[in-house]
């Protein structure tokens, strides 16, 4: 480990941005790749196929996070790993491989019954391929991160999503039914499968020589997994046996769309982290990046998820057509939901960076206990809507708890860790009123082409607001060293680098 944490070097925000930005470009391209994919099945496809296979993904998606291992976290905290600690990571996937397989298909004709429908059992057979093969990934993919080169898994995630695009496409044009989402899900993960070896060769031995090393991340990863994916799905549970299919599958594509900024910004920004965590040791800095970290995942999804919340009527109208009404509701209450969780969302990171994984798992544990009895509560009281307010005020709760753990880690207190968002709160509530009071300028339109255009103008008018706002109170309070000041950095270095490239143009005298 480096002496004195790697933060010191010269331009190490700038390093940590630009991995971050690779990252956050990769998956950002794979989810418009998603959503043109789901432009095209929603628009062939019927509510109620959607439903039926939300009610498959949400048995794969927690029996894929209670057995996840999470290989890479303890391979970058070895200074330099041999060649067996990768055959350990890999032996250890490949035995959670055959247990994925070997649950799904124990569970299927119960959760057939549970869910009143039969197509299930060859569904989840043909679904748990997709848990299966993301875990037999190159374990040598790793390496990337450690030197914040995130090129490589970016390029992985905008192939793989191109060719599940282009298995939509023939599917629904030979003949469409709710077999093409379930194509399209098994693709992306075999193609990055095989491109994990083609750009990080590896040859699979098995071995359980550096069990130790991955112990505890695994043991508590268990605990945190289960109760985190329990924390995710038991709305799709509940609803989707309380709603029928057509209901459910309107739910579950708000979820969906929900889902993109945490799959295409705060999932990838924390890749990054995770090894500069690791390679930070003074408590000083440790602070300052975590600052730093938090404040970028509100300053760069809040934006997002209030666009959703304000636009969500006239996003559902123009990615999913007419057929899909009543759906923004729920993307709009589930936009809002999420909205508070957003600044503690690496903390699972740092406490496994820092060796202290058994606190993640105590907070998990917390968000586990108020979640489950509130949203039985609450989806009895008022079904789907019910299930948002649930969440809602769950993500309130958990803003505070969560920042008593980071104090407790950091030695960090709350007041310092809330302050630091208060110009993106600001920003936020400025770009809000400007886009409510231009709302009516869509919602008027009936052309789901122009509603797209007229959209990405309010949507624009909202953005310069909020950066604006933010940016102007960050000069006057005297530009502090945070993401507006990296932000300002990179903008003066575009621009130039734009003016030198002219100047070399210019004939000389």
């Amino acid at each position: 480990m480096q002496n004195g944490g790697d933060d010191q070097q010269p331009g190490f925000g700038i390093r940590l941005a630009k991995a971050g930005s690779w990252s956050i470009l990769g998956k950002f391209a794979g989810r418009l790749i998603d959503l043109f994919t789901l432009i095209i099945l929603t628009n062939a496809l019927q509510p109620t196929d959607f439903g039926l296979v939300a009610q498959a993904m949400t048995v794969i998606i927690i029996v894929e996070a209670v057995t996840s291992m999470p290989i890479g976290q303890p391979l970058l905290r070895m200074k330099a790993p041999e060649g067996a600690a990768y055959d350990t990571g890999f032996t250890l996937t490949f035995l959670r491989a055959i247990g994925i397989g070997v649950i799904i298909i124990f569970l299927s004709h119960p959760l057939a019954a549970f869910f009143h429908e039969p197509r299930l059992p060859p569904l989840l057979a043909i679904l748990a391929l997709a848990p299966i093969l993301r875990g037999c990934i190159s374990p040598l993919m790793v390496e990337f991160i450690r030197s914040y080169n995130l090129r490589p898994e970016a390029m992985m995630d905008i192939f793989s999503k191109l060719a599940s695009l282009a298995v939509v496409i023939i599917m629904v044009w030979l003949s469409p039914s709710y077999w093409a989402i379930i194509a399209a899900t098994v693709t992306t993960p075999a193609v990055l499968c095989l491109m994990s070896y083609a750009l990080a060769p590896y040859r699979p031995r098995l071995s359980l020589k550096y069990w130790r090393s991955f112990a505890d991340v695994i043991g508590w990863n268990a605990v945190i997994a289960a109760l985190n994916a329990i924390f995710f799905q038991i709305d799709r549970v509940l609803l989707g046996r309380a709603l029928g299919n057509a209901d459910f599958g309107r739910y579950a594509v708000s979820r969906t769309f929900v889902d993109i900024p945490h799959q295409a910004i705060l999932a990838p920004l924390t890749r990054p982290m995770t090894a500069s965590f690791a390679q930070t040791e003074n408590e000083g800095r440790r602070q300052t990046l975590w600052l730093k970290c938090a404040h970028s995942m509100f300053f760069i999804v809040g934006p997002v998820l209030v666009t959703m919340a304000i636009l969500a009527e006239q996003i559902i109208f123009i990615v999913t057509g007419p057929d899909w009404k009543g759906a923004g509701v729920y993307l709009s209450g589930l936009a809002l939901a999420l909205l508070p969780s957003l600044p503690n969302y690496p903390l699972n990171t740092l406490a496994i960076s820092m060796y202290r994984t058994g606190m993640a798992a105590q907070r998990v544990f917390i968000q586990f206990s108020i979640t489950i009895p509130l949203m039985i509560v609450f989806v009895q009281w008022h079904g789907a809507v019910g299930a948002i307010v649930a969440r809602g005020a769950i993500s309130i709760f958990m803003l505070f708890i969560s920042a008593f753990f980071v104090r407790r880690l950091l030695n960090l207190s709350v007041a310092r860790q809330l302050a630091v968002h208060w110009r993106t709160a600001v920003g936020l509530a400025a770009m809000a009123l400007v886009m409510l009071l231009f709302r009516d300028f869509v919602a008027a339109e009936s052309s789901r082409l122009m509603a797209a255009v007229k959209g990405g103008i309010v949507f624009s008018l909202g953005g310069v607001t909020y950066l604006a706002v933010n940016l102007g109170l960050w000069r006057i309070f005297g530009m502090p060293q945070s993401l507006e000041s990296i932000f300002v950095t990179q903008c003066n270095a575009v621009m130039q680098s734009y003016r030198n490239r002219r100047a070399s143009r210019t004939p000389q005298p």
